[in-house]
């Protein structure tokens, strides 16, 4: 998280680079006007209220073991007052604001099972960042939000390392590479019904020559959404994204964000 403050630009300044994982920057303008609104009563009228994370159903890592030992730990906070929270919102409002104000080279790792923060403002933040073009985006199908500390953490780990050394260079992982050589592009096409299913669609940076269309629709979400969320890979194998095709990937109908009602045989 990046906050701001009188010696923010003086801070940034010094910087050689700037490595954010699943950054926090779910601000006010995401939450909507009932949660800003009940946040501000609440951390204004009873701030030693304390909450936790029971019953928010969501998974932070995919690493059981890891999970256990910090619920174990008594080290780690496992009861928050509210007011802190708004303390929490009021820094990834700075962050969000921040961010066109960031001119070092950046690297942001996002996992696209991420439950914490949502894609929407990551999504924004990525398109801010982007303004001074010095930002190397990676996403990992298989990452949670605690992408350093999942089962598949030795991945996003050896990419940070690699692109501390070399900023410029593509990383390990290959998670950014489909970014650097793909254009995404998002639809909703209509059936003859009138019912639209969403499509993303992936297309060669390379116009020198013409590309076969490969066509994937599923009932298991094209995911990620966003025409700045990049899928880590493309294709059946990397064979067929080296060749060069246009990736096409559809929800099916009634499927996450396509419309209708879903049947398993039709």
């Amino acid at each position: 998280m990046v906050s701001s403050g009188s010696s923010f630009p003086r801070r940034l300044e010094a910087l050689a680079g700037a490595v954010l994982v699943a950054p926090a920057v779910w601000g006010r303008k995401y939450l909507g006007t009932f949660k800003s609104g009940f946040l501000w009563l609440t951390a204004h009228t009873v701030p030693w209220f304390e909450v936790t994370a029971e019953g928010l159903n969501i998974t932070p890592s995919d690493n059981e073991k890891m999970l256990i030992r910090l619920g174990r730990d008594p080290l780690v906070i496992k009861s928050t007052r509210i007011d802190s929270i708004w303390g929490l919102v009021d820094l990834m409002d700075e962050a969000d604001a921040a961010a066109t104000r960031v001119k070092v080279p950046v690297l942001l790792l996002y996992g696209t099972r991420d439950e914490v923060i949502p894609p929407a403002p990551t999504l924004d933040a990525i398109k801010a960042l982007s303004a001074h073009g010095h930002l190397t985006v990676a996403f990992y199908r298989s990452g949670y939000h605690m992408l350093l500390r999942d089962l598949e953490a030795a991945r996003p780990t050896e990419d940070v390392a690699a692109w501390m050394l070399a900023p410029g260079k593509p990383l390990p992982s290959g998670a950014d590479r489909v970014r650097a050589r793909y254009t995404k592009y998002e639809f909703r096409v209509p059936m003859r019904d009138g019912v639209r299913l969403f499509t993303s669609v992936y297309v060669p940076k390379d116009t020198s020559r013409t590309y076969p269309f490969l066509l994937t629709r599923t009932p298991y979400s094209v995911a990620p959404y966003g025409a700045d969320a990049y899928r880590s890979a493309l294709g059946p194998s990397r064979e067929f994204e080296d060749d060069g095709f246009i990736f096409v990937y559809q929800d099916a109908r009634g499927r996450y964000m396509s419309e209708g009602t879903f049947a398993q045989v039709r």
